[in-house]
């Protein structure tokens, strides 16, 4: 073994070699993210959210062996992780935010490996510290909310995919999988997610045959991890169908449409407030944004719409805002699938 380093492949087949400048700039990041999310937790923001202390119910829940998919409407990954992290640390509003947090700043160094992955180094630099020096993100991860797990699942997800596509090896297929079938464990929205890769598998299927046989394999192992991580969770919508149904209606807009008209009416509605969101008008709720307050800068939004322009599939965008436009109340800052 003399001579030997050990080596942690975190780029793709095809990928150029994480170096020790990759490794410093991903340590940035998340020192970066870590500074503006972690301090003075139990302060800022003042009070505690209803939301909040029933996730910190849950955990309990769990750490007197109460093993549940649902609370009420909330998806179970975060009340899991607080349980382990209240075992270890204790309950508080620190550590309660604080688990919170910590999943906000892996999103922000997973952003980076993906934004390097798919267009390179600095393009992947560039967007993790735009994440992790956004305030709608910022805000959102210093409060104990179970959606802060979303964002970190679903990018972790995708950037096991893109390193099987771009020929990571049969593990990424089976690791990104598992972590697409997880996805629907952390927030409503992220439903959208698995339906993302289905619907690129379909295009590809129709436009791109030969190379779907050429990953056949691959495919069958993201199909298997995905079946084995949801199955728990498919399960118990099987046998509790109310709990598949009632929260999206609950949030949906249509049940006061009098017609088809009329419901398309307000579909386009909530598209064109989700696109507003990000560049005049923002969410009105206090709780998750200065009201009205739209999430990007105008530094930021030209960036965002050359890449949106540039590189981003239609098909995804459409899919990944699909939970902010057709939901009550929208703009809302908790729910578009891809932050």
């Amino acid at each position: 073994m003399t001579g030997r380093r050990l080596r942690i492949p975190l780029e793709a087949g095809h990928g150029e070699p994480f170096t020790r400048l990759d490794w410093l700039l991903l340590a940035g990041v998340l020192l970066l993210a870590g500074l503006l999310r972690l301090p003075a937790l139990e302060a800022i923001p003042p009070g505690l959210w209803r939301d909040e202390a029933g996730y910190a119910l849950a955990a309990q829940d769990v750490q007197r062996g109460v093993f549940q998919v649902y609370w009420g409407d909330k998806e179970p990954l975060f009340p899991y992780v607080l349980a382990g992290v209240f075992t270890v640390l204790g309950p508080s509003v620190e550590t309660l935010r604080g688990a919170a947090a910590v999943f906000g700043i892996g999103a922000a160094g997973l952003t980076f490996l993906l934004g390097r992955l798919i267009l390179g180094r600095w393009s992947g630099l560039v967007a993790a510290v735009g994440l992790a020096t956004s305030f709608w993100t910022l805000d959102l991860n210093r409060i104990g909310f179970r959606v802060n797990t979303m964002p970190f699942v679903v990018v972790l997800a995708f950037w096991l995919f893109w390193r099987a596509q771009t020929g990571g090896g049969r593990w990424n297929w089976l690791a990104a999988g598992v972590a697409v079938g997880l996805t629907p464990y952390t927030y409503l929205a992220a439903r959208m997610a698995p339906i993302v890769v289905l619907v690129y598998f379909l295009s590809r299927l129709v436009f791109d045959r030969r190379s779907i046989r050429a990953e056949r394999a691959g495919w069958t192992l993201l199909a298997g991890g995905m079946a084995a991580s949801a199955l728990p969770l498919l399960l118990f919508f099987a046998l509790n169908p109310s709990y598949f149904v009632d929260r999206a209606g609950q949030l949906s807009p249509f049940r006061t449409a009098g017609s088809p008209g009329e419901a398309a009416l307000i579909a386009a509605a909530g598209v064109r407030d989700t696109i507003g969101m990000f560049f005049w008008r923002g969410d009105n709720e206090p709780r998750h944004n200065l009201p009205g307050r739209p999430v990007l800068d105008l530094a930021t939004a030209a960036m965002f719409v050359l890449g949106v322009e540039r590189r981003s599939d239609p098909r995804a965008r459409a899919i990944g805002t699909l939970p902010a436009d057709l939901a009550r109340g929208a703009p809302s800052a908790k729910r578009p699938c891809h932050r």
